[in-house]
């Protein structure tokens, strides 16, 4: 038994496969769009998302990247050579404050989805997030556990959490254990696409 990957039965394939339709069905009919940097988009919102410091930021755009370090302005894809730290963001906002569904969601299959999972968790932020063909996230640690439900993934597509190694197959539900130290990779020539929530279950609420 794995002591990082928890495969979940909380949707068949058949819903999950309807996930992937319906987003690329938004997608293609400019209901939403991926963020220009992160790569990601926000099914639910920040409980502010009306305030004028969110103006004019589409609401599934406001939980993308990092809620501490400031990525985007750092230019992810430029000068990374040179690049040895990361900004931080002069306002932090919390995983706790994402308690919304984001309007572009209503009335979908998502908000299906946004229900059940928060009938079975305390969720942070639920996204989806893309992964580039030949790309590897940062070795890191996050201080809580993720859900992931794998949307489109491919041969060559991995998470590696401490010495541990797994392909998880398309249509399926995961819960990993990312507290601990662990990376992902896409080795393949397709971009790879999980939705991922932040679980907050048994965790003290924090400012990030």
């Amino acid at each position: 038994m794995s002591k990082y990957f928890q495969q979940l039965d909380y949707f068949t394939s058949d819903f999950v496969k309807s996930l992937n339709t319906e987003l690329h069905n938004m997608i293609d009919n400019g209901i939403i769009d991926w963020h220009e940097h992160h790569k990601q988009i926000c099914i639910n919102t920040h409980k502010d998302h009306a305030q004028d410091k969110f103006s004019g930021i589409p609401k599934c755009h406001i939980g993308t990247g990092s809620l501490v370090y400031n990525w985007a302005d750092n230019g992810v894809n430029i000068n990374q050579e040179d690049r040895t730290s990361v900004e931080m963001h002069k306002e932090q906002l919390s995983e706790y404050d994402f308690n919304t569904l984001s309007p572009e969601f209503k009335g979908t299959v998502f908000e299906e989805l946004f229900n059940t999972l928060s009938t079975n968790h305390k969720l942070g932020r639920l996204r989806f997030m893309k992964m580039t063909q030949r790309k590897c996230l940062s070795w890191h640690q996050d201080y809580t556990t993720r859900l992931h439900i794998v949307l489109d993934s491919y041969e060559g597509n991995f998470m590696l959490i401490e010495d541990e190694v797994k392909h998880m197959p398309n249509y399926t539900t995961w819960k990993t254990d990312t507290t601990y130290k662990h990376t992902a990779f896409n080795a393949s020539m397709h971009p790879r696409v999980h939705i991922v929530g932040v679980i907050l279950d048994g965790v003290q609420r924090r400012n990030t």
